[in-house]
């Protein structure tokens, strides 16, 4: 098969190179459509694993099941899945390639209303909406009762859908969505009119960004008795009343792995996580359609009156 192979920093190029290998708890995919993450380029710039496959988000058709699969996979089904792309541990793990290999017990079953361009998407952002939102942060999961939260999610349009569902007040970053409230992220005084909007009220925030600039933002705008910040990047933030948080979609897979210099361990209780996490967007097909509509960019944080 054809597979788009990491050569060095800023380098790739398609090789022919043999099916990846299953393991037993994998299950072997053939990939009809691939999305791109930001995840993708910055790893071959910035921490590149010279052999490894490209690719973090496929759809495609289960081909094999490993034999310790839990999830009741078979030869045929439709599967959206999440891999660890450009991994310098086991280089056979990215997707952009004709088959790739997916921890069995976290990867989705595409609902009848998504297709495959569709399902491509969901991967990474699905498992870092769950990851991020209710494991770190611990807001409530999207099938449980209302909350009345207050919720800042600084550029990220998956995960304002997902929380959308578990009725959370939030901060959104486009007025495509009918929010009544805007604030310009280049205005200043943004985070202290946020915190003013909110009567001091905000605990959470979610900077899908992760700068330190936005962080900084993030950190005005939440309550001034503290709260928690959840992060995709390290950041550093001026405030010790805040609980910086980063999270990383990788570790749901329960696998040690280097990542540039640094040694990530396994992370049983993210696995364990995961494979509750998936099946609820995998029940509810009407989840997956919203989670799939993308909005537009815009300079604006925006708050439903």
């Amino acid at each position: 098969m054809d597979a788009i192979k990491v050569i060095g920093p800023r380098t790739v190029e398609i090789q022919g190179v043999p099916l990846p290998r299953l393991r037993d708890d994998y299950v072997l995919c053939k990939v009809n459509q691939v999305a791109i993450n930001p995840t993708d380029w910055k790893h071959i710039d910035f921490a590149p694993a010279p052999g490894a496959t490209s690719g973090c988000d496929f759809a495609g058709v289960v081909e094999q099941v490993g034999p310790a699969v839990t999830k009741n996979w078979k030869k045929g089904d439709r599967i959206a899945a999440f891999v660890h792309g450009c991994n310098a541990t086991e280089i056979e793990d990215g997707c952009f390639a004709g088959f790739a290999v997916a921890k069995g017990d976290l990867q989705m079953k595409i609902p009848d209303n998504l297709n495959d361009e569709q399902a491509a998407t969901l991967g990474v952002g699905v498992t870092t909406v769950g990851q991020a939102l209710y494991q770190t942060l611990g807001l409530p999961l999207p099938h449980s009762s209302p909350c009345g939260v207050l919720l800042l999610v600084y550029g990220g349009s998956l995960a304002m859908k997902s929380s959308r569902l578990v009725h959370l007040a939030i901060f959104r970053s486009s007025k495509k969505l009918g929010a009544g409230k805007a604030f310009n992220y280049k205005d200043p005084a943004c985070g202290a009119n946020i915190r003013k909007y909110t009567s001091d009220g905000l605990r959470f925030a979610f900077n899908c960004i992760s700068d330190d600039n936005l962080a900084k933002i993030c950190c005005e705008a939440i309550s001034s008795g503290g709260g928690k910040m959840c992060s995709l990047n390290p950041t550093t933030i001026p405030r010790t009343d805040v609980e910086n948080i980063r999270t990383l979609a990788y570790t749901a897979n329960n696998e040690e792995f280097a990542m540039g210099d640094s040694l990530i361990s396994a992370k049983p209780d993210d696995l364990e996580f995961g494979k509750m996490w998936v099946v609820i967007p995998e029940l509810k097909a009407t989840v997956a359609d919203k989670l799939v509509q993308v909005l537009g960019a815009s300079n604006e944080l925006v708050c439903p009156e």
